[in-house]
């Protein structure tokens, strides 16, 4: 079959049948665990045993390995200032008398004392800071203990959602899910000036792309949900139901191995973005070999012990480090990172020949002696292509610039979810961000009541690539609008870059839709289009037959453009 009867073949199919691609993974994790008894038995003080350590007993209760934890932990409970000393070699997880679930009456003291001794190894090891709301603090020292103390995989990594496209997200939890490894999350309900972090398991997809969440309360709330939303409770986020939109993270490839052992005594992450010469809006830059440009980063040690550093950037060619550049020197407390961004000059060399490389962070250590590749957070590879001379350098997209959000339809008021735990007045922001750039940041109300103006501001995740309905609710106890009559009301978002709140209109920003014509495919390449113009994946003549189905089942669902030489078409995922 050509590519081309191919392509209209998928859009046919995708425009008429808009689940036929769809991916669907039935909840893996059948574990139902919460954080009282007899979970938190083994657990110091009585507290409580920390989402995070729930999370992981019920990862680890679907692996059903490993047998036992390896090495030993001391550090101190913050929360309750007492030791905690673990030799995880004396603790055997038995595999046998941990229950999937524990119903008041329906299991032992055997039983109940396992998966206690379970959930306890698993709180030690992410470093948890126990009390009546234990926690996880530093997400560092989490990866570090999961590896070194409970042998996850050498490969899973922190990963935060500010620094990926949504494309880019959905497409890593698919991953996951398709080879039956369930996810391990975390995100924050925003409400009324608090902040309240939990951990979970995401663990399916179903026929609408929604994600089922374990919610580590005993399976009570288990549901599917829109992951740009996580609404344990309630439907719609920017009021008092709780939903854990704001602050997404995940740690990829979260499982046990059995066959690995060497894990490094230190790994170092990149904790933000790469700026390129010190302008957070620039990407890319041509320059003579042998000229100076600036790269930016922050590193954080991800190791049980305090350290210096030797840092800096060097020059890959096929996966291979070819040259040093830069190196810098710096020492860091277990867990933490650099206390401000750190700018390196970069010279490549002037007789530079030709062709494809990289330029990679790495760093070295008393304890890891050879450069050593950092880990990512946010993407860290920046691309080097020369010719004749010329360097073209591009750094991975950072996802920061201006989102420029626009209401789908008019502000509307509601009844507020929830008017006898929090009153007030809710209103409806359907907020479209159509860009690739994520927000995380003020929405700002103004409303005119009985001829007087009130502003109300409350912090928003509005990810790239889309469109999410808020019911923002302005508490009784912060603005008293009963009985008023409101005239007026609009809506901006603050854009640090530029420090300044822009006003949402009813449409698209007029210069997003500029964009299709000026990147026209070519040479027979596929484009793929947001509706709105902002172009998503470019797919070459050569990998289409291969690779163009994939591309699509895996886009979030919605309406695209598609261009193919001359070409226009519409299509519906």
């Amino acid at each position: 079959m050509s590519y081309k009867v191919y392509f209209v073949l998928v859009s046919c199919l995708c425009f008429f049948f808009d689940k036929s691609f769809s991916q669907i993974v039935e909840p893996l994790v059948k574990a139902e665990y919460h954080q009282n008894a007899p979970y938190n038995l083994s657990c110091p003080d009585s507290s409580a045993a920390g989402c995070g350590a729930i999370a992981i007993s019920q990862i680890l209760s679907y692996y059903k390995i490993p047998q036992h934890g390896y090495g030993n932990v001391s550090y101190i409970s913050n929360g309750l200032n007492i030791p905690i000393n673990v030799n995880f070699e004396d603790i055997t997880f038995d595999w046998d008398n941990i229950l999937l679930n524990y119903v008041e009456g329906e299991y032992n003291n055997l039983q109940a004392n396992a998966v206690a001794q379970l959930v306890y190894a698993c709180g030690a090891a992410m470093y948890s800071d126990y009390g009546k709301s234990t926690g996880v603090n530093n997400y560092a020292k989490m990866l570090y203990g999961l590896q070194h103390y409970l042998h996850f995989s050498p490969e899973s990594r922190y990963l935060k959602r500010a620094y990926y496209s949504t494309a880019e997200w959905i497409e890593m939890i698919n991953s996951q899910l398709r080879d039956s490894h369930p996810v391990f999350y975390r995100g924050s309900w925003l409400f009324n000036g608090g902040n309240v972090g939990h951990m979970f398991v995401v663990d399916g997809v179903n026929e609408d792309g929604l994600y089922h969440v374990n919610f580590g309360h005993g399976g009570t709330g288990n549901k599917y949900v829109d992951i740009n939303v996580i609404n344990q409770n309630g439907t719609y986020p920017g009021g008092r139901p709780v939903c854990y939109n704001a602050t997404q993270a995940m740690v990829t490839n979260c499982y046990p191995v059995t066959d690995f052992t060497d894990y490094p005594k230190q790994a170092c992450i990149l904790e933000e973005p790469i700026i390129l010469n010190k302008d957070t809006l620039q990407n890319s830059i041509k320059i003579n070999c042998g000229d100076k440009f600036f790269l930016s980063c922050r590193l954080r040690n991800c190791c049980d012990e305090k350290s210096t550093i030797k840092y800096g950037w060097c020059l890959v060619k096929d996966g291979e480090i070819e040259k040093i550049l830069t190196e810098s020197t710096y020492g860091l407390s277990a867990g933490y990172t650099f206390k401000e961004t750190k700018h390196q000059q970069i010279v490549l060399p002037e007789n530079l020949s030709d062709g494809n490389y990289q330029l990679r962070l790495y760093f070295k250590s008393d304890f890891v002696p050879e450069p050593t590749f950092v880990w990512d957070n946010a993407p860290s590879v920046v691309d080097v292509d020369v010719k004749n001379g010329i360097a073209t350098i591009s750094v991975p997209d950072n996802h920061l610039q201006n989102p420029l959000l626009y209401l789908s339809k008019p502000i509307e008021e509601v009844e507020p979810e929830y008017e006898n735990v929090a009153p007030g007045r809710s209103f409806v922001l359907a907020i479209n961000n159509s860009t690739t750039n994520n927000f995380q940041n003020t929405i700002r109300l103004e409303l005119v009541a009985d001829g007087t103006t009130y502003t109300y501001d409350v912090v928003l995740p509005v990810y790239s690539q889309t469109e999410t309905e808020f019911h923002v609710l302005i508490p009784k106890d912060k603005i008293d609008l009963e009985g008023k009559n409101i005239s007026s009301i609009k809506a901006s978002y603050y854009y640090n870059l530029e420090d300044r709140f822009i006003e949402m209109g009813e449409s698209m920003p007029s210069s997003i839709d500029k964009n299709i014509e000026e990147t026209s495919s070519v040479n027979g390449d596929i484009r793929i289009y947001t509706i709105q113009g902002y172009l998503v994946k470019i797919i070459s003549a050569s990998e289409i037959s291969n690779t163009y189905g994939g591309v699509l089942k895996n886009l979030p669902h919605g309406c695209y453009i598609i261009k193919e030489k001359q070409k226009t078409r519409k299509i519906i995922l």
